[in-house]
């Protein structure tokens, strides 16, 4: 038995690893998310896609991980789907064990089965969002009112965003979110979410990059504009410390975190929230 790297000559055997592993998915979802994965621009000295168990001269294991290059905070490394088959699940925690000693990045796990958070704190991991804040046209409207902007942005629309930020909104629409830019007299932002369901009938808005307070404060037009592509909900990050005087804060969707210090609240850029889909 050996723990190794996956390598592209492996997507294929660990597409059907994660269909078996997590059967809720479609096999569509994962060769999407696969090809995503594939395309991002690779870090020197980290996996590309993350770490097998090798045994029996096929793998019988993963952890999937997608690293990113942050600039200034820093490299993360944000970790997902973790699945070993019955049999072999003696070797999970070795995996486990073996993406932690990539030195050098900020991990975090955006979204632990309830089973992996013990295991997590064990590791050294601490939560650093409260839970999710959830918002509806309704609650939105109620909000205070504020002169800003929201328009939804194509590739290739730059729309005065800076090189980064022009970067990050062109992968994350080459993956298949879309990219709002909310603008105030006082400042701006990008706004990244996937369409996820509730119970396969509900369309929502799941926030992958924006700023709580920017959300908060242009509440209504945000779920105006996302309301009219569909979404009647919006779920997004909120921090231990921060009390939004609308929507509901809903304690679940808590982000894990081991490193010097926590990302950003509302920063799941180049998670697989992003990758794959919520």
């Amino acid at each position: 038995m050996a723990i190794r790297e996956i390598t592209d000559d492996d997507l294929e055997a660990v597409r059907e690893l994660l269909v078996e592993g997590f059967p809720v998915r479609s096999d569509d979802y994962w060769a999407k998310g696969l090809a995503n994965l594939r395309s991002l621009a690779r870090v020197e000295g980290f996996p590309t896609y993350g770490y097998l168990v090798d045994a029996d001269h096929a793998p019988q294991g993963l952890l999937l991980t997608i690293t990113s290059d942050r600039g200034a905070p820093g490299v993360r490394t944000s970790f997902s789907s973790w699945y070993v088959r019955e049999g072999y699940r003696h070797s999970a925690l070795l995996l486990f064990r073996q993406a932690l000693e990539l030195e050098n990045t900020t991990f975090v796990n955006p979204s632990p089965a309830d089973h992996v958070v013990p295991i997590l704190k064990r590791f050294g991991f601490e939560p650093y969002t409260a839970g999710l804040l959830m918002l509806d046209l309704r609650t939105a409207m109620r909000g205070r009112s504020s002169r800003g902007t929201v328009r939804r942005l194509g590739s290739g629309d730059p729309a005065d965003l800076s090189e980064r930020e022009g970067e990050i909104a062109e992968d994350h629409l080459r993956m298949g979110c879309d990219v709002l830019r909310l603008e105030t007299d006082a400042r701006a932002g990008l706004l990244i979410h996937r369409r996820k369901w509730i119970r396969r009938s509900l369309p929502c808005a799941q926030v992958i990059l924006a700023e709580p307070e920017l959300v908060i404060e242009l509440a209504g037009p945000v779920m105006r504009a996302l309301a009219s592509r569909g979404s009647l909900l919006a779920f997004c990050d909120v921090g231990p410390t921060q009390e939004p005087a609308i929507g509901r804060v809903l304690p679940r969707g808590i982000r894990f975190f081991k490193g010097v210090a926590p990302p950003p609240v509302g920063d799941l850029s180049y998670s697989e929230l992003a990758v794959f889909g919520p």
